[in-house]
């Protein structure tokens, strides 16, 4: 009878002991959120603010690389990101003499690449470049830009980013463009 009740009691203690020491498995590693999309005000500074009215920007962003973050992993500060955006700014009036003159509207659309570097937890400086494709009185224009912007995550999935930008088209004066826009990450 004593083995009836030990044999039982026995099985039921290594079942527990069993339970409580499971092998370390390791959790999987999350991707690192490396999209973005952003919209938001731009407003034409210097010459190009006498004959444009602020526009609007809407952006995408994408940082390369294809590491995982987790604990104990260590990010790279420093990497190459690509962008793409388009822009449009409305033409103002203007009165000469007796009469009045309208700019036309001025659109551009863009893609660049360039370095994208991480120096604190929630905030990010972009540098790019690249070729674009500009769109005033009827007619495609061929384009160089270049973006500086500083990025600065609000909350999980929301960020700021003010950025300056220049436009470049041959023959013309370069036009200056300060942006604020509203980012969503994913």
């Amino acid at each position: 009878m004593k083995s009836f009740f030990t044999l039982p009691a026995l099985f039921l203690l290594f079942s527990l002991s069993a339970d409580a020491q499971q092998p370390d498995v390791p959790k999987p590693l999350q991707r690192e959120t490396r999209q973005q999309l952003l919209a938001g005000a731009s407003f034409p500074t210097g010459a190009f603010s006498r004959t444009h009215a602020p526009g609007i920007t809407i952006s995408y962003n994408r940082i390369l690389g294809n590491e995982r973050v987790g604990p104990g992993v260590i990010k790279r500060q420093t990497r190459w990101f690509t962008a793409a955006s388009l822009s449009h700014f409305t033409g103002r009036k203007e009165t000469a003499g007796a009469g009045t003159f309208s700019y036309y509207g001025y659109s551009l659309f863009d893609v660049q690449g360039g370095l994208h570097w991480s120096p604190f937890k929630k905030s990010g400086i972009s540098l790019g470049t690249g070729p674009a494709l500009g769109y005033y009185k009827h007619i495609f224009r061929f384009t160089y830009t270049g973006t500086f912007q500083v990025s600065y995550q609000a909350g999980k999935k929301i960020s700021i980013t003010p950025g300056l930008s220049l436009f470049k088209e041959i023959r013309s004066d370069a036009l200056w463009v300060t942006r604020l826009q509203l980012g969503y990450q994913f």
